[in-house]
């Protein structure tokens, strides 16, 4: 007969210990010291063998049948269950000393004996450094463990420190790192790379909580980053729109403009595409088709101030809005630029702005400034930002580049 819980509370130690039988080799051992202890009787390759299961009350009578069950598929299997909970254990062992920081480590020191492909001394420092940023966040952490929400909460603290530059080596350093654990066998798959999927999936959610939390008063922008197929882009775009994005920028690649009809008749998202334009012609169809919201070439990259021009005149006949591209790639030069066109431009939509870093002001100085979410332009004549070449001299040229995208795997993808 099987056993309930009033008669396990209600069992009573003996001079010599007691079995209370479940069913299916499953008994409590009642200890003359008063334990109850849960026990599978089972037999593997004709040998009778006994698997420790747990403590009553600790674990519960639906408990232990549930572990009893899952014992019992490992032993039809032909497997022993007391074996693989030994496996288990030790599995768990070796993931726990398996944390970011340990694998940053063996990382690193096999960057450094790589021989000719080796890093130099100098690099070998600079990367360990950077590595040591996100350590700070997540390298107590068993590497199995960590998610994207964790390396993103580590690369957004050193961003709130102003260290741009150094989070984006970061990230990239620690995608290496995340990498190198999947070639040992010690991680299924890269948390810094892309799953489209997992985004188609993700990011409906993630709007949905910030209007939930914020409200629809805040304007909301979502950066594709050219990632998605146009039927891809097209389903994101619905799934975005009861969240009312300020608009949905590079949802797919913009050199085959014909793509962007195919999202255009799906969704009424906004969208905005451009910053890698270098004429008009790379807008041409997208404009006079009214496939995009926002224009977003900037002064630098689509022949200066008298192109760009042009090209907002031609978007206007069709109520297009211009939203220039305004990241730190981008010198103060041509954000005072752009501030002086966006003045002047009748379907100005908005303009991006990043902060650039102490020394670049410096090096820069100019008369425009941000102030409560909006830029001023000054009142020097000109674009109104200078030059420094005393203080420029002592910074000199480092090449930087933008993160490699990959896929989880490591296969290499859109930027």
């Amino acid at each position: 007969m099987a056993l309930t819980d009033v008669a396990i509370r209600n069992s009573k130690p003996g001079a010599k210990a007691i079995k209370l039988a479940d069913g299916g080799g499953m008994f409590l051992l009642v200890t003359p010291a008063g334990g109850k202890l849960w026990r599978l009787k089972f037999r593997v390759d004709g040998r009778e063998k006994l698997l420790a299961i747990g403590t009553y009350p600790e674990v519960g009578l639906g408990e232990a049948r549930r572990r009893r069950e899952e014992a019992r598929e490992l032993i039809a299997l032909g497997k022993d269950p007391s074996r693989e909970k030994q496996r288990e254990k030790v599995r768990a062992r070796i993931q726990a000393a398996d944390t970011f920081k340990a694998i940053c480590d063996e990382y690193c020191a096999k960057r450094r004996r790589d021989g000719q492909k080796g890093w130099s001394p100098t690099t070998a420092i600079r990367s360990e450094y950077l590595l040591s940023l996100v350590c700070g966040s997540i390298g107590k952490l068993p590497i199995g463990e960590i998610e994207p929400a964790d390396v993103l909460t580590a690369i957004r603290r050193i961003e709130g420190k102003g260290k741009l530059e150094s989070a984006r080596r970061s990230l990239q350093l620690a995608g290496s790192v995340f990498r190198y654990a999947v070639a040992t066998a010690r991680l299924a798959s890269d948390p810094t790379g892309w799953d489209t999927r997992k985004a188609l999936n993700t990011v409906p959610k993630l709007f949905e909580k910030l209007r939930e939390t914020y409200g629809f008063d805040h304007h909301l922008l979502h950066d594709g980053h050219h990632r998605y197929t146009p039927q891809e882009a097209a389903n994101l775009g619905k799934m975005l729109e009861p969240y009312q994005l300020f608009w949905l920028e590079d949802c797919t690649p913009a050199e085959n403009q014909e793509a962007f009809k195919l999202v255009r008749q799906h969704t009424v998202t906004p969208l905005a595409v451009g910053e890698i334009f270098n004429t008009i012609w790379d807008a041409k169809d997208l404009i006079q088709h009214q496939l995009i919201d926002y224009i977003r070439a900037t002064v630098v990259g689509a022949g200066g101030i008298t192109h760009l021009r042009r090209i907002a005149d031609f978007a206007a006949l069709y109520q297009i809005r211009t939203g220039c591209h305004g990241a730190t790639d981008l010198s103060p030069v041509t954000m005072g630029c752009a501030l002086h066109f966006d003045t002047w431009v009748p379907n100005f939509g908005i303009q991006e702005y990043m902060r650039h870093t102490e020394e670049t002001d410096a090096v820069f100085p100019h008369d425009y400034h941000f102030e409560q979410g909006e830029l001023f332009c000054g009142e020097t004549p000109g674009h109104g930002v200078d030059i420094d070449e005393a203080l420029a001299a002592k910074y000199p040229y480092k090449p930087a580049y933008l993160p490699v995208a990959r896929l989880e795997d490591g296969t290499m993808w859109s930027w």
